[in-house]
């Protein structure tokens, strides 16, 4: 079992905790993570078709990862199910907040997700 973890980016600590609370310190409580077609368009991108508001969006190659709250679950999933149907995502997967999501959060720069360009930080 792990008392603590040290966040670090660029030889720098930038965040520090228990696991439950660098997971906590990401401000969302789930994670709706859309997996995208080659040459895919990001739905998360165009701002009028979002169904609620996400805490943070990181995409990382053909995977964008969206921290939302709990109570904005059924509605992020009938979105997903709605471009899943169209054939806009290949799948998608509604689960608790990682470490990944709170490493990600930590060391995106000035809080900003990465661009397509950025390499990702997993």
């Amino acid at each position: 079992m792990m008392d603590e973890l040290a966040v670090l980016d660029r030889g720098r600590v930038v965040a520090s905790g228990t696991p439950a609370q660098l997971r906590a310190a990401e401000g969302g409580e789930l994670r709706l993570e859309l997996s995208l077609p080659p040459e895919g368009e990001d739905p998360s991108e165009l701002l009028g078709e979002l169904p609620v508001r996400f805490a943070r969006r990181a995409r990382t190659g053909h995977r964008v990862l969206l921290t939302l709250a709990a109570s904005d679950a059924a509605r992020a999933v009938a979105w997903a199910t709605a471009l899943r149907t169209a054939d806009r995502i290949e799948g998608y997967a509604l689960s608790p907040i990682t470490l990944e999501d709170a490493y990600l959060a930590a060391t995106a720069e000035g809080g900003a997700a990465p661009s397509r360009e950025e390499p990702a930080h997993a």
